[in-house]
């Protein structure tokens, strides 16, 4: 009985009923999904200051006292990372997401109503995938939409991956953007997706200066019962609570077990947060989580050869195990090998052909072909290679102006303004990919990218070819190597 007895799975299990004089509670569910978890029958319930106890342990918080933080060490990674909200993070809470999702997708109409400020809106899937079908195909695109994203089977409505393509900034903002659906009306789906979205931002926060790193305010830690956040999570509460459905019909609303989760669990977590403030300076919600305890469980597991239920033996076994792999490491010589990159391949060496010569020199005169939508992936794209230029080189900004708007919201601090140089050669480079993509590697590529800079005086550096390549190449491979619709042998024998 090692284990605290901590909300497991907050999608679909959770139901906080924080008051005065009540308390957690799990319900029946958990031991059929966590059969490995022990649970003690007679503890099935805490208090909020056990919870805290708990959390204190877990360093989920950080108590009073006049030692410095030291938790500036995490805040060295690149400031640059936007896929945090994104991130392809599978946290317990994102899967609301999924159920949110879940729910809207299923319903009969693919339509959920709901009132802000007196006004009805009404958020439509088929316009998410009126979107992904404008830029399918494209190597460039406003969202991250994918066709599984938009038209999930049910074993992909599963995953938080696809989710987490809807819920973005990415694809609220192309919702707004995109030509093709300016004409839409998308007031409602923009709306519920900036409510989820901004849940999400909330509820993910892992580390203290994380607004900073990622200029967003939203991201800050909780360190007062008054901050914002917590009014925001409430608000977000009694949203979800509205759209629950009648027993037995749900018209154009949340299941009521869905919107009672979340109603409930918002509420729980910010009287809890308030309970927590009185002893410690701050709170991070991105901490209250199973995740760590669920990924041990899954290498051990696996380092048993796959089986779901194991005992101590095991679980020892595969502690010595990873021991001994950490000591051999420890001796290995590394003083002769080299970091330096060994990609060797026949299409390392470019070899330049007529065809593409006379490309490089009409580039100018076939930029009229590169669709509207695309310029504006282009433009962020073009933002993102040169992100960390020291030194910024003075250049009209005509491109930006015309297709920047998509950018502006997403740029949070970290993208700079792309002047037409940086845009115009970024145009360039992704027509020409076009033409070279099967020819060529990333180091061949890097190079074209580099002769087309000096060619028309846009000095751009090594560095951007190779980031530029990075991202045509990653996006087309995103576009040609679709997953397989192959059920896993394992994922079969489990429903048989």
């Amino acid at each position: 009985m090692q284990y605290p007895n901590i909300p497991l799975d907050p999608a679909a299990t959770l139901f906080f009923k924080f008051h005065k004089g009540s308390t957690f509670s799990h319900s029946s569910q958990n031991k059929m999904q966590y059969p490995n978890i022990p649970l003690d029958p007679a503890a099935l319930s805490h208090s909020c200051e056990d919870w805290a106890a708990w959390c204190v342990q877990s360093q989920s918080i950080v108590p009073d006292d006049d030692d410095d933080d030291d938790d500036d060490d995490d805040d060295d990674d690149d400031d640059d990372d936007d896929d945090d909200d994104n991130d392809d993070d599978d946290d317990a809470l994102r899967r609301f997401g999924s159920c949110i999702r879940n729910n809207w997708l299923t319903e009969k109409t693919g339509e959920i109503k709901f009132d802000h400020n007196g006004e009805e809106h009404t958020v439509k899937w088929q316009q998410i995938r009126q979107l992904q079908k404008c830029e399918d195909g494209q190597l460039c695109t406003m969202s991250r939409l994918t066709y599984q994203a938009a038209n999930p089977k049910p074993k992909e409505r599963q995953r938080v991956e696809t989710c987490l393509k809807v819920f973005c900034n990415e694809t609220k903002e192309a919702l707004i953007e995109h030509p093709e659906l300016r004409k839409e009306n998308v007031d409602g789906t923009v709306l519920f997706l900036e409510k989820v979205i901004t849940f999400f931002k909330i509820m993910n926060v892992k580390s203290l200066h994380e607004d900073q790193k990622q200029n967003d305010p939203l991201r800050a830690a909780i360190s007062s019962p008054h901050d914002k956040q917590l009014q925001i999570l409430t608000d977000f509460a009694h949203f979800a609570d509205k759209l629950k459905g009648f027993q037995g019909k749900r018209i154009k609303k949340l299941t009521i077990d869905i919107a009672t989760a979340i109603h409930h669990t918002c509420l729980g977590v910010v009287e809890m947060t308030k309970s927590l403030l009185h002893e410690n300076q701050f709170v991070l919600f991105g901490k209250f989580t199973t995740d760590p305890l669920a990924k041990a469980f899954g290498k051990l597991r696996q380092g048993s050869g796959g089986t779901y239920f194991i005992n101590v033996q095991q679980i020892v076994e595969k502690v010595n195990m990873m021991k001994t792999k950490l000591a051999l490491r420890m001796d290995l010589d590394i003083s002769d090998l080299s970091t330096e990159s060994s990609h060797v391949c026949e299409k390392c060496v470019v070899h330049w052909t007529h065809e593409m010569c006379e490309m490089v020199e009409e580039l100018p005169n076939m930029e009229h072909s590169v669709e509207g939508d695309v310029k504006y992936s282009l433009v962020y794209i073009a933002g993102y290679v040169i992100r960390k230029d020291k030194e910024v080189v003075e250049d009209s900004c005509s491109y930006f102006e015309k297709f920047g708007t998509f950018t502006l919201p997403l740029r949070k601090g970290g993208l700079v303004q792309a002047g037409d140089s940086a845009c115009q050669w970024t145009i360039f480079c992704y027509m020409m990919f076009q033409s070279v993509c099967e020819k060529v590697c990333r180091n061949s590529l890097s190079e074209i990218f580099m002769e087309i800079s000096q060619c028309y005086k846009f000095k751009m550096d090594k560095h951007h070819c190779f980031a530029l390549s990075n991202i045509l190449f990653n996006n087309l491979c995103n576009i040609t190597n679709l997953p397989s619709d192959k059920e896993p042998k394992q994922k079969v024998l489990k429903l048989s």
